[in-house]
């Protein structure tokens, strides 16, 4: 399949661009998520169920450090060697200690096997594609979590229209890293009712130069019913399904959270 279309492809013909990794060395991903919103429904997760606690798709350590900066023994595991690069600075810098593991997170297998609280913030679950992408994830978390433990996620739970998006943009600041002018533009292209393409376009100046990057990731979205059904299936119990992080119940919307259980009789 063709990654890149519209503005990003032709940048890449004519040769004003050159592709990125979304989550390599030169990834915005800092600059791209610098929101807290969600970490207080994640520390008060911590507080019900307790250590020790495993971030799946853990990036740079957004979530991940506040949680080890509250005392919890806390374990990240990544795809992108890049990101987790970065995380290990930050816990540096910080004074602070985490086990950092480089792995899929639909075939990750730990030593430490009886966490009490497993996490995937922000959406990583859009990148599993199809039901078997989410089922090897969810038996993973499974077989890792205490009876008794909990198991948190949010995703996108709408239907993607089909066809091209307008260009929207999606990030315009300074690299709190590097001290470049960045613009990002983004553009959706919708494949399937539940499968879209999102392209992005970066411009960065710094004082030095100027280069064009585009980067292409593709994504995939399930409805509540469908990612309840799922989690059932692999032995969960479902405790609620949030429009938000302050828990307001899920009815319908483009975001959902779901909070579910390992039995406690899965221990017996």
């Amino acid at each position: 399949m063709e990654m890149y279309f519209g503005f990003a492809a032709q940048l890449l013909e004519q040769g004003w661009a050159t592709t990125e990794d979304p989550y390599g060395p030169q990834s915005c991903y800092d600059s791209t998520i610098a929101f807290s919103h969600d970490i207080p429904f994640y520390q008060e997760l911590a507080m019900m169920y307790g250590g020790p606690i495993l971030d799946l798709g853990c990036g740079t350590g957004r979530v991940l450090l506040p949680l080890s900066q509250s005392g919890y023994k806390v374990t990240g595991v990544d795809q992108s060697e890049s990101m987790l690069r970065e995380c290990r600075h930050k816990l540096e810098a910080y004074g602070l200690t985490a086990s950092i593991v480089q792995q899929d997170m639909r075939l990750f297998d730990l030593a430490e096997a009886s966490f009490g609280l497993i996490l995937i913030p922000y959406c990583s679950m859009i990148y599993m594609i199809d039901d078997n992408d989410r089922r090897q994830v969810l038996r993973r978390a499974y077989e890792h979590l205490r009876p008794g433990g909990g198991f948190a996620f949010d995703f996108q739970a709408t239907p993607v229209q089909e066809g091209d998006s307008q260009p929207w943009l999606a990030l315009q600041g300074i690299d709190p890293l590097r001290g470049d002018v960045l613009v990002q533009v983004a553009q959706m292209r919708g494949l399937t009712a539940d499968r879209r393409l999102i392209n992005q376009i970066n411009y960065r100046h710094s004082e030095r130069s100027t280069s064009i990057s585009v980067q292409a990731s593709l994504e995939a979205t399930i409805s509540a019913d469908r990612m309840q059904e799922l989690l059932k299936e692999a032995g969960f119990e479902v405790r609620g399904t949030y429009e938000d992080f302050e828990r307001t119940r899920y009815r319908t919307g483009e975001e959902c959270v779901i909070l579910a259980e390992k039995p406690l009789q899965a221990g017996e």
